[in-house]
């Protein structure tokens, strides 16, 4: 599975530590001479990591401040530009009762999140 045009130029592009935006965290993308970070940070947890991937999901974030809920790229939702919807999925329903429950759509493409993202740091009159 591939990750969006988009998400694929920012994590080649850019390197980070978790980053909180409010709506949600991105996972570190820490600097390194390649991407094993990053992989580190949506693979660590392995209990999620098993549930998500045959589901069709790939984690790139959690909620909010403490919101451990995953962020995910819904791959069965592609878009015609090979972007993907976001999801925010119950992380309990999964250690709890091995099932995977999508609490909320936060984005219907990852761009869409992006910009989204830009226009409510800019109300706020900060930088992203």
């Amino acid at each position: 599975m591939r990750l969006p045009p988009l998400c694929e130029r920012l994590v080649l592009s850019y390197r980070w530590d978790q980053v909180d935006l409010e709506l949600f965290r991105l996972l570190p993308n820490p600097p390194g001479p390649d991407l094993s970070g990053l992989l580190a940070g949506i693979t660590g947890d392995e209990a999620l990591w098993e549930a998500l991937l045959p589901a069709g999901y790939i984690q790139f974030g959690r909620g909010p401040d403490v919101d451990h809920d995953p962020v995910c790229f819904d791959t069965k939702a592609r878009t015609k530009t090979k972007d993907h919807g976001i999801v925010k999925i119950d992380h309990e329903e999964i250690y709890c009762k091995d099932r995977i429950k999508v609490v909320a759509t936060l984005a219907l493409s990852f761009e869409q999140l992006v910009l989204e993202t830009i226009e409510r740091a800019e109300k706020k009159g900060r930088a992203v």
